[in-house]
């Protein structure tokens, strides 16, 4: 899922986040958006000597515990992620805007998970407040970045990914925008941002009837998975 939606799930299960809980809650995507592979940033890092509240938050989100995008992406239903077994409904209408067919399904999750975002962003009171006070507190937030580029022997910056998360704020322009000009340049596309919340409109109306249930279903689930590595 994108950022927003980890945010709200995360503060319902471990409570009012505190800035590293935050942090840790979009960790995965800031590593990500750093060029981490993708299974690597979401697996549990335990080892890393991280404070707990970033493990927590960190965990919750990944596909190891498993947290959140393991439902999302990997297996809620049928043997797929919840928003790749969504994806298939809209996955003829990427390939006509000339996304790859092998490339489809992947774009479309994308898709399906910006509509959970938006809605997130619109039907609760979820910010990115706490998370944005990181960025007050640079001496920890370099030490943390340090741990991080010795664990995964590559530079890590968060600040920027963290400022772009903020700036996006969940909105369905600014989501669209930034999509399309990642999959122009990816696939050597000229697609328009009103192609992207064209596609959007269409994910609401795939997701409206389940999606708050499936992520209620995925919060009690986590909660109990939590207990395998929360210290009392």
């Amino acid at each position: 899922m994108f950022p927003l939606t980890h945010l709200y799930v995360n503060q319902i299960i471990l409570g009012n986040l505190s800035p590293e809980m935050a942090l840790g809650s979009v960790l995965p995507d800031l590593l990500t958006s750093n060029g981490v592979d993708w299974a690597l940033a979401h697996r549990m890092k335990l080892h890393y000597h991280l404070s707990q509240d970033i493990i927590y938050g960190d965990a919750l989100h990944g596909s190891e515990l498993p947290g959140l995008d393991y439902y999302t992406d990997k297996n809620y239903k049928h043997d797929q992620g919840y928003a790749f077994y969504k994806a298939k409904y809209i996955k003829e209408n990427l390939i006509h805007l000339g996304i790859p067919e092998q490339d489809a399904l992947w774009r479309g999750h994308n898709i399906i998970e910006m509509a959970v975002e938006v809605n997130i962003r619109n039907r609760t009171d979820t910010s990115y407040q706490t998370l944005l006070q990181m960025l007050g507190h640079r001496d920890l937030l370099r030490s943390i970045e340090q741990n991080l580029s010795l664990h995964l022997e590559q530079p890590i910056n968060l600040e920027k990914g963290i400022a772009l998360f903020a700036a996006q704020d969940g909105q369905q322009k600014k989501l669209a925008d930034y999509f399309t000009r990642k999959i122009n340049s990816h696939h050597g596309l000229l697609l328009l941002p009103q192609n992207i919340e064209h596609l959007i409109d269409q994910a609401q109306t795939i997701i409206e009837r389940d999606y708050m249930s499936f992520l209620e279903i995925c919060i009690q689930k986590m909660t109990d998975h939590l207990k395998k590595i929360r210290q009392p």
